[in-house]
């Protein structure tokens, strides 16, 4: 299972990747903004965990990374959620 963790570096986002990188069945992506913090946590997770720079107020780039995904984990801060 595809899954991207929007956000995926915050303290929610963090216990959320940790968890979903344990399962041997999930193909984890974290997304960020900040793709520095994004590699730092990926590199502490167990698995092979990929990473990705994402600006969620960017539709385009939001949606081509959300493509192809089975479930999404929104970490975001509540200001951008829509």
């Amino acid at each position: 299972m595809k899954v991207i963790a929007l956000g995926g570096c915050g303290a929610m986002g963090r216990a959320t990747s940790h968890e979903l990188a344990e399962n041997k069945d999930v193909e984890l992506t974290i997304a960020d903004a900040d793709l520095e913090a994004a590699e730092g946590v990926a590199a502490d997770l167990p698995g092979n965990v990929d990473t990705a720079a994402i600006d969620v107020t960017d539709h385009d780039r939001l949606v081509e990374l959300l493509t192809g995904a089975d479930v999404v984990a929104n970490a975001l801060p509540l200001r951008l959620q829509h």
